[in-house]
């Protein structure tokens, strides 16, 4: 049971990734369209009238607001209170397994530029290459300074590599590139075992969420419609810090 104490620091944790999340999808979704971080002004995409603080509150500016834009009253992508809430949750899950520790902050910059590359698959079904690389040079620094089981970790993003690398090619490209990119990253983070465990719970939550569709479609999958598999792979790495079914570093 949670002392008062582990409370405050959790509600804290999650409101500042609400905050955090919020600039993410700044980060994302510019990097998407080419615009500068700091110009133009936040603005509605559809109408382009600057918004106010009022507009910006996370989550709950969106909730306010019924998901409309203040000014045109077109609508307000989900992706904006998803971003902020999956900052949020996996910011929060990540202090309470690991604290406020080196591991901690390997996880957070990790969890970070995953964050980065789902709302960018979710808007485009599109990862940039210098996310992957943002991430990898982070963490690499990291655990170099960390300097605990260096060389696991670098086998396990080579061997993360290979075996999503294996899978595109047996595959025949139904594996989107950008996934086995990320699972360099991926194995670098959390070591092999989680790797392959995240792998596995994405799969499954990617099955799960297509199942409805095939039944509303008796039984026809739409195999021209691409479906984002980067969230699953998200969801699938915050399962390998909540289950211990695939905790071993190597």
């Amino acid at each position: 049971m949670l002392n008062m104490d582990a409370i405050v620091v959790y509600s804290f944790v999650f409101i500042f990734g609400l905050i955090v999340g919020s600039f993410y999808n700044v980060i994302a979704l510019r990097t998407l369209s080419g615009e500068k971080l700091s110009f133009p002004p936040s603005h509605c995409t559809k109408c382009n009238h600057r918004l106010s603080f009022l507009d910006l509150f996370p989550v709950f500016s969106y909730v306010f607001l019924k998901g409309k834009c203040r000014y045109c009253k077109a609508k307000i992508s989900p992706i904006y209170p998803i971003g902020e809430l999956l900052t949020a949750s996996s910011y929060t899950i990540i202090i309470s397994e690991f604290g406020f520790t080196m591991d901690g902050l390997i996880q957070i910059v990790f969890i970070t530029v995953m964050i980065w590359a789902t709302m960018t698959d979710l808007k485009s079904t599109f990862v940039p290459d210098r996310f992957v690389i943002i991430g990898l040079t982070l963490v690499l620094i990291l655990r170099i300074i960390h300097g605990v089981d260096l060389v696991s970790y670098l086998i396990a993003s080579a061997a993360s590599f290979g075996l999503l690398l294996l899978i595109l090619v047996l595959s025949k490209g139904k594996m989107g590139g950008a996934d086995v990119k990320l699972y360099a990253l991926i194995g670098l983070s959390i070591g092999l075992m989680d790797s392959v465990g995240s792998l596995f719970y994405a799969s499954i939550l990617g099955v799960l969420f297509q199942l409805p569709l095939i039944i509303a479609n008796k039984g026809k999958v739409d195999r021209e419609k691409e479906i984002p598999f980067v969230p699953f792979i998200t969801l699938g790495v915050l399962c390998t810090y909540l289950f211990d079914l695939f905790h071993f570093t190597f």
